[in-house]
């Protein structure tokens, strides 16, 4: 059982070595089975376009409908938290510069009810804000690798998670857009 907690928690080589080598017990394996099964990048991105999120107007959108070819980055808020709510501030300022013309960004409100849903609405800074409510799904946490609040998600256009692309606002995600998004132009 430990080292099935290991391999959920923090998995490394000595974990994966150990589950190859080792006999455990069936349930086990079958447990571990689904958990690599599930952190294979091709099953996340199967369940990343099954998401659906409310709009400002009601309406729900399908999250591979929206800017099937463009980095998405999403600022993930909840109402009531502080941290989030200034990070939202400073995400705002980002989404305004030309230099990122061509990514799609998007606050993602994770709020568990409706009327923290409308509270968060109710922060708009600006009609353009792209504000978007997943709600309080763990398979769509899960799928966006949502674990903290506020929090950045940033999936390329090839659909994968970034893992250069992890810092808040106020920690300098301008700065890792700049050099993901130059480095990512030049591969092409």
């Amino acid at each position: 059982a430990a080292w099935l907690l290991k391999a959920l928690s923090a998995p490394d080589e000595l974990t994966f070595r150990i589950w190859e080598t080792m006999a455990f017990p069936e349930p086990f394996r079958i447990q571990y089975k689904r958990l690599m099964e599930s952190r294979n990048p091709r099953s996340a991105e199967t369940e990343r376009a099954g998401i659906r999120w409310t709009m400002p107007n009601g309406d729900l959108q399908s999250y591979s409908d929206v800017c099937p070819n463009a980095w998405k980055v999403m600022l993930v808020v909840r109402n009531g938290s502080g941290a989030a709510l200034r990070e939202r501030e400073l995400f705002a300022e980002i989404t305004e510069s030309d230099v990122f013309a061509n990514v799609c960004f998007f606050v993602l409100s994770v709020d568990a009810t409706q009327s923290d849903w409308r509270s968060s609405l109710s922060k708009r800074r600006s009609l353009e804000e792209q504000l978007v409510w997943l709600g309080n799904n763990p398979q769509n946490y899960e799928a966006l690798e949502i674990s903290t609040i506020p929090q950045i998600v940033a999936v390329s256009p090839g659909g994968q998670m970034s893992q250069s692309i992890r810092s808040l606002p106020s920690q300098g995600l301008a700065r890792e857009l700049e050099r993901e998004l130059r480095s990512y132009r030049s591969g092409y």
